[in-house]
């Protein structure tokens, strides 16, 4: 009889303790899922205004306008629509760049303190388009970047220059403004003339107003970039 009963309370208190386990594993990791989105967003502050910390001064972001820029000209930065960059006549890579956000691929980093009416803008851009539009905004449509090249593929000489004509498909649906004009200056940009034939921008049935008579206007002067719509 007593061996029966100690058998019955060690059972007991072998479910007691599987029990509280069980419901303390459960509550940790609810918990931590629920932190994980603060933690995240956190660590992602955090990196912000570290890189804040360390970005130089002459790429800083004036607070109250973000567009102005000392060295520049404020009207053609907000537009986004600043002259292609001169080439070097020797080898047709990109000279240093200006002091524009983004150019040489720096990093655009906004400061913390950004009016509401601008969070809004940087929100609505996010909310629209999975990315910071306002940033992209912000880039000069010809923004200069690094050569990426290994030394090796630099060399005069390296490759042949008589080379077959090519096109330049396009495709975009809903995309926003800057990131498509910023796309086509790319290729215009760095495409020897002689090899590129054309740009085809094929809308895949956007129905947002930019992109409709407003891109038909910027590109009407471009004879080798064709709208084609769904």
């Amino acid at each position: 009889m007593g061996v029966l009963s100690r058998r019955r309370s060690l059972l007991i208190k072998l479910i007691v303790v599987v029990s509280t386990a069980w419901f303390t594993i459960a509550f940790l990791l609810y918990s931590e899922d629920r932190s994980r989105p603060a933690l995240a967003l956190s660590l992602q502050n955090g990196l912000v205004n570290r890189e804040a910390r360390e970005l130089p001064e002459d790429n800083a972001i004036d607070p109250v306008n973000p567009f102005k820029n000392d060295a520049n000209d404020v009207e053609e930065e907000e537009k986004g629509n600043l002259p292609p960059p001169k080439k070097e006549e020797d080898n047709g890579v990109l000279l240093p760049p200006q002091s524009l956000a983004g150019e040489m691929g720096k990093p655009v980093v906004l400061p913390t303190n950004l009016s509401a009416e601008v969070k809004k803008m940087v929100d609505d851009g996010w909310l629209k388009n999975a990315f910071n539009q306002y940033v992209s905004d912000m880039i000069s449509v010809h923004r200069s970047l690094p050569d990426p090249r290994d030394e090796w593929c630099k060399k005069p000489d390296r490759y042949l220059e008589d080379l077959p004509a090519t096109s330049v498909i396009i495709c975009f649906h809903n995309e926003a403004w800057s990131i498509l004009l910023r796309t086509v200056h790319s290729v215009l940009d760095r495409s020897p003339k002689h090899l590129l034939t054309e740009v085809l921008l094929v809308d895949d049935f956007s129905d947002m107003s930019h992109l409709k008579q407003q891109l038909e206007d910027y590109w009407a002067k471009e004879p080798k970039v064709k709208i084609v719509r769904a």
